[in-house]
């Protein structure tokens, strides 16, 4: 992934850098490294402590930790160096270029949460992300087409369903793959335990829905990748980073054929995955809130 941090990390001094960034050939690369100079970032990256997101901060002024970028084992899995249990193997590029959330994800919406109209969420991220992808009708449509999805299946509660349960924070307005997007480009937050152990719990390890899905598998004797078998729970993983291997089929396939058995969700449900969160973990989320608002008073009175 190459990015405007990558001109920071090159040879020479700092006044080289910025000289180099200057005098791009190129108007647009100007005024978009122009932007970095003129932000904290840039000061903070030439102590080695972060990197500014450069080309991605059209939309978004933030900082980044480049050294927090995932890379992606043979496995296809991707490794993000600070949080090793945090496995998904979809780049948020696949996840969009696959064909997800009916083509309405980053749509103009009004979110109660930071209390404003929102609109090209998008754009922060890199181009290549969406390339070829008609971004009014597959990436940012106000109206849900279930044809754009892989798997021709709907499922996921509506924004407005999320936030009434409290699931959506002042972090990212958007939800769970707004989050995945920029922590997959090294920015990191209070909120990101807790967006990792809602992963862990549907598309993890052990995750039910995961299990789910091998499980009926299983059972119509299917190969694992037969999208004939549950597509609804398969977009559903889609939409939280994961596609079913055939490893990880393997794995659990033997212990369901040795009699594991299986917490069965009907498929119909799975468009409220939500109403699924277990008292155990509904009390982990709400003391992950609680310690986050306290690192954050603390840093307001810093």
């Amino acid at each position: 992934m190459q990015n405007d941090g990558e001109d920071l990390r090159s040879n020479g001094t700092a006044s080289g850098k910025a000289s180099k960034m200057l005098w791009s050939s190129d108007r647009t690369r100007v005024e978009r490294k122009l932007r970095v100079l003129a932000n904290p970032c840039f000061v903070l990256s030439w102590l080695g402590k972060q990197q500014h997101e450069g080309a991605y901060a059209r939309g978004r002024t933030s900082c980044v930790r480049m050294d927090l970028i995932p890379s992606r084992g043979g496995d296809g899995e991707f490794r993000f160096p600070d949080t090793p249990s945090f496995r998904p193997n979809l780049s948020p590029k696949e996840i969009f270029q696959s064909g997800s959330f009916g083509g309405t994800y980053f749509r103009p919406i009004y979110s109660s949460v930071v209390r404003k109209r929102l609109k090209d969420a998008w754009k922060e991220f890199p181009d290549e992300w969406f390339e070829g992808l008609d971004i009014q009708k597959q990436v940012a449509s106000p109206l849900y087409d279930v044809q754009v999805n892989l798997y021709k299946a709907k499922t996921g509660l509506s924004l407005e369903e999320w936030e009434g349960k409290g699931w959506i924070t002042t972090y990212d307005p958007y939800g769970w793959v707004q989050w995945y997007c920029r922590f997959f480009l090294g920015r990191r937050t209070p909120d990101d335990s807790r967006q990792i152990g809602r992963w862990s719990a549907i598309a993890g390890a052990k995750g039910r829905w995961k299990r789910n899905l091998i499980h009926k598998v299983v059972l119509a004797e299917k190969e694992f990748d037969d999208a004939s078998v549950s597509p609804v729970i398969r977009q559903l993983l889609q939409h939280w980073a994961y596609r079913l291997t055939e490893d990880h089929f393997d794995d659990y396939a033997k212990q369901v054929r040795a009699g594991k058995r299986t917490s069965f969700i009907p498929t119909a449900m799975a468009t409220s995955l939500e109403e699924f969160e277990t008292k155990k973990e509904s009390e982990k989320r709400k003391k992950d809130e609680q310690r986050a608002e306290r690192l954050e008073r603390r840093k307001r009175l810093r």
